[in-house]
């Protein structure tokens, strides 16, 4: 069985955009691009040796700002993510 308690979420290191507000982002993202840096925290420069050679890189990121409470919009939450 899968303990809940047992579960961390590691930051090393955040992402700059001109977004400030959670409503600053376009609807799902599509009608803007956006331009972000990616700063990655020194401590954790060692892990991205050999990035440079990469094609692409799957960033993974916590939206810090968002309702947690929220679980239903017009669909569930992850099922809106498909």
């Amino acid at each position: 069985m899968i303990d809940k308690t047992d579960s961390l979420l590691k930051i090393i290191g955040v992402v700059h955009s001109s977004l400030k507000t959670t409503q600053d982002p376009p609807v799902q993202g599509k009608h803007k691009m956006q331009e972000a840096t990616l700063e990655i925290f020194p401590e954790y420069c060692l892990g991205l040796t050999g990035m440079q050679d990469m094609k692409q890189l799957v960033v993974l990121y916590w939206l810090h700002r968002a309702d947690r409470e929220v679980l239903r919009v017009y669909r569930g939450v992850i099922a809106i993510r498909k």
